[in-house]
């Protein structure tokens, strides 16, 4: 049995009514449908437990609390949905623009956005954004710059549409993840000996990759995650 109060409601809503083309049910009544259908994909409205990345980039929304914000590469709304919840939860009018490259996961997150006004879905490139300058106070780009293979490209592009800050994050460490090309670190480069893979990374100090791409202050912390860690960065404009 699904139970409304373990889901982000207004998002689940917003897709069961698109999936199913029902669109004057209220929210609840969509979730009872669905305890009698089978709606694809509908634990990702699930509410879990946040991990320590996605709960630290959460909290600094919140307490900076912009009007407007640009979530880069939402993928399947792991940090998306919980961040629409807590500023509905706290009241906060804000305007989030989430975007993508993939036409499955676009498709996914149009469905979701059908009825909810705060939140606009866009295909758009981090290294060629389609925002006129300063259109954002925020900018949150988590677990991407390690996919690129210009990292450098996509932060002057973050930092030209945004009016105030960016909240970056990006594995602590090297893994095994063959997506994975570039390498961050804080202090010092990471020991060659504890990469395992057969891969010539680019290794990366992150606050200086900001400080080039033209960012007045970058301040780095070490969020211990489960399985990995991550390096989280406050950019300011």
């Amino acid at each position: 049995m699904i139970q409304p109060s373990n889901y982000f409601l207004n998002l689940a809503g917003s897709y069961i009514r698109n999936i199913l083309h029902q669109e004057n049910v209220s929210d609840i009544e969509a979730i009872n449908i669905a305890n009698t259908q089978n709606i694809p994909y509908l634990y990702r409205f699930k509410k879990h437990s946040l991990i320590p990345r996605i709960k630290k980039i959460i909290d600094i929304v919140v307490d900076l609390a912009p009007n407007t914000i640009l979530d880069v590469a939402s993928q399947r709304g792991a940090l998306l949905f919980p961040l629409l919840d807590r500023c509905n939860q706290y009241q906060i009018d804000c305007h989030i623009t989430s975007t993508d490259i993939d036409n499955s996961i676009l498709d996914f997150l149009k469905s979701t956005s059908t009825d909810i006004t705060n939140l606009n879905v866009v295909n758009a490139d981090v290294t060629n954004l389609p925002f006129l300058d300063d259109s954002y106070e925020c900018v949150i780009c988590s677990e991407i710059l390690e996919h690129l293979k210009s990292p450098m490209l996509a932060a002057k592009e973050m930092i030209r549409v945004s009016t105030n800050f960016i909240i970056c994050s990006v594995p602590a460490l090297p893994d095994n993840n063959t997506e994975h090309i570039q390498l961050f670190y804080d202090i010092k480069q990471h020991d060659k000996q504890i990469i395992t893979r057969d891969i010539q990374y680019n290794q990366t100090n992150l606050k200086q990759l900001w400080l080039d791409a033209g960012a007045s202050s970058c301040t780095i912390k070490i969020i211990n995650n489960h399985p990995c860690s991550v390096l989280l960065a406050v950019i300011r404009i």
